[in-house]
């Protein structure tokens, strides 16, 4: 039991350290669309 709920500890933390490493991939994205357009915006106003 002990060994079990130990690899389960561990599962649950690298699964949550994924999701984490996931949502800050997708802010990157997120963050880099936005300052394309913004570029994008900024050369059509010129």
């Amino acid at each position: 039991m002990i060994v079990h709920s130990h690899i389960s500890h561990d599962f649950l933390t690298y699964h949550t350290t994924v999701i984490e490493n996931e949502y800050q991939l997708i802010a990157c994205i997120i963050d880099f669309f936005i300052v394309c357009l913004s570029e994008t915006a900024l050369f059509e106003s010129d």
